[in-house]
């Protein structure tokens, strides 16, 4: 993990970290998001338009379950912290988005948490994007990167479908996920959405990626 974080302390241009961190956590059900600000001296301070020796606030988010560290096995080794964690205000039950790289959903089944991945990737940070929130229609692109979100809410709202890193859709309403192919047209459920050119959806049917 520590290699991980590394990269992002090189992509940033920060320095050593302080020793004394701020936490704090929301809780909903059985998940709790818990999140550490860390302030560090900025090493891009040039190219950030600041003053050599400037400090920079970064956030860090984890994901508990009854109080216990849920650990993500990624591409990259087991995982704890993340570039962002967002409770899906509208999902069937608890349930967290969590990404840095790839995003991943995190539940409760059978009274144990459940880790999904959504979409899998390196080296760019994660995106993701409301497909119909704003009157049926998509919304501004968000992105998962080193930052101080931390006073953010925590709550993730607004649709039903959501768009992630251009490839592939989470139902906020039961978990499906579909993959499109960025080539052609890609069919979700009864809508269908051209991903370059987000303009216009009409009905068609879906193409449903199963997980295991």
């Amino acid at each position: 993990m520590m290699v991980r974080w590394n990269r992002f302390l090189a992509l940033l241009g920060r320095g050593t970290a302080n020793q004394k961190p701020v936490s704090n956590q929301v809780i909903n059900g059985p998940l709790t998001i818990r999140y550490v600000v860390e302030q560090t001296n900025s090493q891009a301070w040039y190219n950030l338009g600041t003053r050599p020796g400037s400090k920079i606030n970064t956030s860090f988010f984890s994901v508990h379950h009854y109080g216990k560290t849920i650990v993500v096995d990624t591409t990259g080794g087991a995982v704890t912290e993340f570039c962002q964690a967002l409770f899906l205000t509208d999902a069937p039950r608890p349930a967290v988005l969590v990404a840095t790289h790839s995003v991943y959903l995190i539940t409760e089944e059978s009274g144990r948490a459940a880790v999904k991945p959504i979409d899998v990737q390196e080296g760019d940070f994660a995106r993701f994007q409301w497909l119909d929130s704003d009157n049926g229609q998509p919304k501004e692109q968000q992105e998962a990167f080193p930052s101080d979100n931390a006073q953010s809410s925590r709550f993730l709202s607004g649709g039903r479908y959501l768009l992630v890193n251009t490839r592939t859709v989470l139902d906020i309403q039961t978990f499906a996920i579909y993959t499109i192919d960025t080539n052609s047209p890609a069919f979700i459920k009864n809508w269908m959405v051209t991903i370059h050119s987000i303009r216009t959806w009409w009905p068609c049917r879906p193409k449903r990626r199963n997980l295991s």
